[in-house]
């Protein structure tokens, strides 16, 4: 009877949830913020409780309480809660699992938590919109029952779990599902075909875990996707370079570390959204096709770690927009282009370990936002471009194992004004004359500048020769046929004069 009155009557309905409200703070044992200091008797839970709101009608229809640490046990009595709509608890250390009296909250659409195993009971919740049950402990399968009525449901997170076999084929239930999150797991076995068969899904990210198999068919009708991430699993076959032209809303193209084989197709259905294009860590050859020119909105670009051979196509300079060049560990031979200088705002160029000659361009110092330069083990001549100091963000500076001559630039003094240069190396070239004695290079020690035979001075045991200083080094010296000039002049002078 009581109950029944706190139904139909407004303000007994209020105090009910009041009620219940403190019996949850009453399962807490730990609140190292003093998050819920304001859950008194006395005050409003709509005005006063600290990540509570309410609706129109005075009823609790969120919790809110991420990141607080909370210990304890989650109480039961949430389900008293009938215009609860959102509970958000990620971030939190309780303990035990997620009451199955939750599964009894009709009005429930999001549902973040953090406590014991996956409750299989939230596949009866009809009405449920945001599941995200991410990093927390969860271990085992994900069960099936979890997918059993998820018609309304947009959004699923399992990421950052100890989860383990395969995902559950009732996943093709969800289908208005938009985005699916299972990364940072140890899933197994094949991608469902189903998963695809969902016509909205934008996001699928499956990143981190074991799951194997092809998916080159399977990806190509996912035709609404925005990202796509299948990196870091042990996916094979030939790679789904498909999506790229169907997908026209596509963003992020991640499917680095895998076993895909097969070459890069062409980029003439690029469109200009493509911003993350990563296929690094996989058995790819063939050349690096020269329309990539096409996906001009590209800001990350990784094609590392590969079997690519051929050049690097001046057209990747028409990329303006691009943030980051990774190339490393090929068989890409040719020059650098010069016209790499002309990519404002590149931020890493990663080059090393590639089979490049000639110079270094001088145009590449133009890259003034520069943080990271690896051009190593190449076979890169001539000397270090002089106006090095044009990159003061630099951090990485990589050119050992070339055969680079000539002395190292003074100007790589100015790079003192660096907050954080963390990396430099210019060992095993053919470097002479002293080394700077700037501590922003000297702190590298011994090994940044070994088997360099005519370099010399510290951080190097050997000495240079007496008289002999970095400034000298650098003074411009006249030639021979200079010398003779002068010298004939001076004759002249004599005679005539």
């Amino acid at each position: 009877m009581l109950l029944f009155c706190a139904e139909t009557d407004p303000s007994l309905k209020k105090q009910h949830e009041k009620e219940i409200l403190l019996q949850f703070k009453g399962n807490i044992s730990s609140d190292p913020y003093d998050s819920l200091r304001n859950w008194d008797p006395n005050k409003s839970p709509c005005q006063d409780y600290g990540g509570v709101s309410c609706n129109s009608n005075g009823n609790v229809e969120k919790i809110v309480l991420w990141n607080c640490s909370l210990g304890g046990v989650l109480s039961p009595g949430l389900s008293g809660l009938k215009s609860l709509r959102i509970i958000t608890l990620f971030g939190n250390k309780f303990t035990g699992n997620v009451p199955f009296e939750y599964g009894e909250i009709d009005a429930l659409w999001k549902l973040q938590c953090t406590s014991g195993s996956i409750p299989e009971f939230l596949g009866n919740l009809r009405n449920l919109r945001f599941l995200d049950l991410s990093k927390n402990l969860y271990s085992g399968e994900i069960p099936p029952a979890l997918f059993k009525n998820c018609h309304n449901t947009k959004f699923v997170s399992l990421a950052h779990n100890n989860l383990s076999g395969p995902i559950p084929l009732s996943i093709g239930n969800c289908l208005n599902l938009e985005g699916i999150d299972l990364s940072f797991n140890g899933l197994n076995g094949e991608l469902p075909s189903e998963v695809c068969d969902i016509p909205g899904i934008v996001y699928l990210s499956v990143r981190s875990n074991m799951i194997s198999g092809s998916v080159k068919e399977k990806i190509s009708k996912c035709r609404s996707l925005e990202l796509l991430d299948l990196g870091s699993n042990m996916f094979s076959g030939p790679p789904p370079f498909e999506v790229i032209g169907i997908a026209k809303n596509l963003t992020y193209f991640n499917i680095s570390w895998n076993g895909f084989q097969g070459e890069i197709l062409d980029l003439g259905t690029c469109t200009s959204k493509l911003e993350v294009f990563d296929v690094s860590g996989n058995d790819l050859y063939g050349e690096i096709p020269s329309n990539i020119n096409r996906c001009n909105g590209l800001k990350y670009l990784d094609l590392g770690f590969n079997r690519m051979n051929g050049s690097i196509p001046v057209g990747v300079a028409d990329l303006k927009r691009l943030l980051v060049i990774r190339l490393a560990n090929n068989s890409i031979d040719g020059t650098i282009p010069t016209e790499i200088g002309d990519i404002e705002w590149l931020e890493v160029l990663d080059l090393h370990n590639l089979r490049l000659g000639g110079e270094i361009p001088n145009e590449i110092t133009k890259c003034k936002f520069l943080l990271e330069l690896d051009l190593s083990g190449n076979s890169l001549e001539g000397e270090i471009p002089q106006n090095l100091d044009n990159m003061t963000y630099l951090e990485i500076l990589d050119l050992h194992q070339n055969q680079l001559n000539g002395s190292i630039p003074l100007t790589i003094g100015n790079l003192s004004n660096i907050r954080s240069l963390t990396h430099f190396n210019v060992s095993y070239n053919n470097l002479s004359g002293p080394i700077p004695s700037f501590q922003t290079i000297q702190q590298f020690g011994f090994s940044a500048f070994f088997h360099n035979r005519a370099l010399c001075g510290a951080p190097l045991e050997n000495s240079c020769s007496v008289g002999a200083s970095t400034h000298d080094a650098r003074k411009p010296k006249l030639s021979a046929s200079a010398i003779v000039a002068i010298i004939a002049a001076a004759f002249i002078i004599t005679v005539f004069v």
